[in-house]
């Protein structure tokens, strides 16, 4: 069959299911995702959280590190309905509030500050220190005899990590890291394995952005995710 008869027919099937009726948009910092809890990847890919329009609450917090969450000791809400609070049970990828994304990882809700096919942001671990009656005290400093005094060997460590929205997997950001995604470009992967060893991560962001700018990935938009709940 000629290939423009193939592509007609390709097109004919898509408005036949169903997908030409719903539009996508170009995933990037313009992007609006749905508000919501995002189970996998694959529901941010659709533009779908498993729980739309909910908020997370944590119940518990993790010794010596407050900003770290049990995912078994999670609760939820619709976004107006605090008072009818339910239990989480689900695995978490992702939250939306607001339109801010933020990603799990390391047992922590980390904001995204750059939003494509390689999306990236800065993990940061919180240096805070607890006394023996586990009571918070300020960042830098420890307790002993109730009394405060500078910890030297504990300070924020902060590094810049990468989400692959196509496979899902977040990384910390490295060459040998971004080079996997970076392979699926056959063309800008010759160019990439040009850098020099020891290159800091500047080199890096032109690379990313290089790549997004030529491995568009588009999602369905939030417009036609209400429309598909209405029908």
């Amino acid at each position: 069959m000629h290939p423009k008869a193939l592509l007609s027919l390709f097109l004919l099937l898509i408005v036949h299911s169903g997908i030409a009726q719903s539009s996508v948009a170009k995933f990037d910092n313009a992007f609006a995702l749905r508000d919501g809890i995002y189970t996998s990847y694959q529901e941010l890919l659709n533009n779908t959280p498993g729980f739309p329009d909910c908020i997370l609450q944590s119940t518990s917090y993790i010794e010596n590190d407050p900003d770290k969450i049990k995912t078994t000791r999670l609760n939820y809400y619709k976004a107006g309905d605090e008072n009818n609070v339910l239990k989480y049970t689900s695995p978490l990828f992702a939250t939306v509030l607001k339109g801010k994304l933020n990603v799990y990882y390391q047992k922590e809700l980390t904001p995204v500050y750059s939003k494509g096919t390689v999306c990236t942001f800065i993990y940061t671990k919180d240096p805070v220190t607890y006394n023996k009656n586990n009571i918070n005290t300020a960042p830098f400093y420890s307790s002993s005899q109730g009394q405060l005094y500078a910890n030297p060997h504990r300070g924020y460590q902060s590094f810049v990590c990468m989400l692959d929205i196509q496979t899902g997997e977040v990384k910390k950001l490295t060459k040998e890291n971004l080079g996997l995604t970076i392979a699926r470009d056959s063309v800008l992967y010759q160019q990439f394995l040009k850098i020099k060893p020891g290159r800091k991560n500047k080199n890096l962001f032109k690379y990313i952005a290089e790549f997004n700018s030529r491995n568009v990935t588009f999602l369905p938009t939030r417009i036609d995710m209400s429309t598909t709940e209405e029908e």
